[in-house]
């Protein structure tokens, strides 16, 4: 096995981020087609950056060192011969040329150019190439849990639960009370989801993390397992005895093949 090979344009793009430029995480193509392959409508188009990074004294030190490279490097590898060929389309054209040829608009099919015989290039040689690098001290958060952030949401959906609950109350089930508590069962669960989410939500609001509760709250809510009002009520029907009136329970059970698979825990963000 060897090593990556040096590659200029991975170069460049170290020399224009965090830690050499304060802040500036992720470079761009256009430090590339401006300072390598020596664009320089490029630098036009990344005036917004270098105002906000204050990063042009980088880029003109990585555009200053690869024009003083020489011929010997440029033809060291077949790497770099290409990349010196689509090198050769960065300079404006001389000669009687038509004025077409010096406009914006031609710098930038030139430019569109560069970079998409550049990126194969790179893409060919990604095994190869040493990569370039960003130095960091920030280090990603991961929450435990996660409730998307929409309290109003679980707080109106509360309100629809309350509400059928209510109405489950009124209706006449007959002797299939099993049927009755079964989708009265469904509707307080939902109550009680909604309303738990709805306060995780608040709390996100204000930056606090979950509780153990909270987090016990959504690891059942990742389970697999039918809901324990279901349960119950199949439980009071076949303790009965009875094949009940109307529809059963045991004829309305969807099968769960999932049902045996242990419960996740919540280690890492789980949006709901």
């Amino acid at each position: 096995m060897t090593g990556q090979r040096y590659i200029v344009d991975s170069h460049a793009f170290s020399d224009v981020v965090h830690d050499r430029v304060p802040d500036r995480m992720m470079p761009d193509p256009l430090d590339v087609a401006y300072s390598v392959l020596g664009n320089r409508e490029a630098k036009t188009l990344l005036s917004d950056e270098i105002a906000r990074y204050r990063y042009e004294s980088n880029l003109e030190g990585v555009r200053s060192r690869v024009e003083s490279l020489g011929a010997s490097f440029w033809n060291s590898s077949l790497y770099n011969l290409w990349l010196g060929a689509v090198r050769a389309l960065g300079p404006e054209p001389g000669g009687a040329l038509p004025p077409v040829v010096r406009t914006p608009a031609w710098s930038r099919r030139m430019l569109n150019t560069q970079l998409a015989s550049w990126a194969e290039l790179r893409h060919d040689a990604i095994l190869y190439a040493e990569q370039s690098y960003t130095t960091s001290q920030i280090i990603c958060s991961f929450p435990d849990a996660y409730v998307d952030p929409y309290p109003l949401f679980y707080e109106r959906l509360e309100a629809f639960a309350s509400q059928g609950h209510e109405l489950v109350r009124t209706l006449d089930f007959g002797k299939n009370t099993a049927l009755r508590d079964r989708i009265d069962g469904f509707f307080r669960g939902l109550g009680d989801a909604t309303a738990n989410l709805a306060r995780i939500a608040h709390q996100e609001e204000k930056g606090e993390g979950p509780s153990a509760a909270d987090l016990a709250f959504i690891n059942r809510a990742l389970s697999q397992d039918p809901p324990r009002t279901l349960r119950a009520a199949e439980d009071a029907e076949a303790s009965r005895g009875s094949s009940g009136a109307g529809t059963s329970i045991s004829s309305m059970r969807t099968t769960r093949t999932a049902s045996n698979r242990p419960s996740p825990t919540c280690t890492r963000n789980r949006p709901m």
